[in-house]
């Protein structure tokens, strides 16, 4: 839960790598934002345990990201 599946991936004939994603349907945290403003207590808890969970899962089976981005318009 809360992390994208990889299909799969590999390098194309031309040398480019490639993903692929499991497709997922909602909305981006900045669209969420733009089109409600500041968001409730409760709803920010969810998506920050959500982030927290994903994480966690990934630490679990030892991937380790490089650095996770936080950006405002």
């Amino acid at each position: 839960p809360n992390i994208v599946e990889i299909h799969d991936w590999g390098t194309a004939e031309d040398g480019r790598l490639f993903l692929i994603l499991e497709r997922l349907r909602g909305k981006e945290l900045a669209a969420l934002i733009r089109e409600n403003g500041t968001l409730t207590p409760r709803v920010t808890r969810t998506i920050g345990l959500d982030h927290l969970r994903a994480l966690e899962a990934s630490h679990a089976v030892g991937v380790v990201h490089r650095c996770l981005l936080y950006t405002s318009d």
